[in-house]
């Protein structure tokens, strides 16, 4: 179990601000009940931080000031980044099955056919990968920053507690993360049950199809 987490992570994250932990805190609450839902705006944001990290890293390369390159690499990210998205959900699912494929199979084995199915599959899956994936990095992130906050808050704490309870804190996120997945679909059948009867007030209850059938009928109706 200790091999599968990354305890020097948990190093940087002890020396960490507690300005940052608590953003790191809040940003995981957000992934952890709305990642699905938002996750247009996750991936904008992060194609335009990067974009625009880039610019300000290459701009003198290129002969630009920085915060005129930042602002078209971060722009030009933004814009792309839905697009992008799907190609890094397929080469993601493909990477997967091909892992997978090179692990059990032979090694004659052609995996091209299991890397592009794979990425059909993820996809096509695409709403359950991403409730997963987010759930997964909001449990991540919250435990990052409470672990970082209540270790600057013990004066005669015990650093190395996590370290030394892998197998707690290895069921604990799993069991955060499941609970974030049922909160995301909780939240998105809340909006959806908004968002329909925001529809329904403003077709004065009806809904919009039954609306433009009952106008369609009145306007074929002979006039007298």
């Amino acid at each position: 179990m200790d091999a599968l987490m990354p305890w020097e992570l948990l190093e940087d994250v002890r020396r960490l601000s507690p300005g940052l932990l608590f953003l790191s805190l809040l940003v995981g609450l957000l992934l952890w009940g709305f990642g699905g839902r938002l996750y247009r705006f996750w991936v904008i944001l992060l194609a335009t931080l990067l974009g625009g990290a880039a610019g300000l890293e290459m701009g003198p390369n290129l002969g630009l000031q920085r915060m005129v390159a930042a602002a078209l690499f971060g722009a030009t990210a933004g814009a792309l980044a839905l697009s992008m998205f799907d190609m890094v959900v397929f080469a993601m699912g493909g990477a997967a099955a091909t892992l997978v494929v090179l692990q059990v199979g032979s090694g004659q084995t052609d995996p091209l056919p299991f890397f592009l199915a794979g990425g059909l599959v993820f996809l096509l899956l695409r709403g359950v990968f991403l409730v997963v994936f987010t759930a997964g990095l909001g449990t991540a992130l919250i435990g990052a920053g409470l672990a970082g906050l209540l270790e600057s808050k013990l004066e005669s704490g015990q650093p190395g507690w996590p370290e030394n309870h892998a197998d707690v804190v290895a069921g604990t996120a799993a069991v955060a993360c499941l609970l974030g997945c049922l909160a995301q679909w909780l939240t998105r059948k809340w909006f959806k049950a908004r968002e329909l009867d925001a529809k329904g007030g403003q077709f004065g209850g009806r809904s919009p199809g039954n609306s433009y059938l009952s106008q369609q009928g009145q306007e074929g109706r002979p006039r007298g």
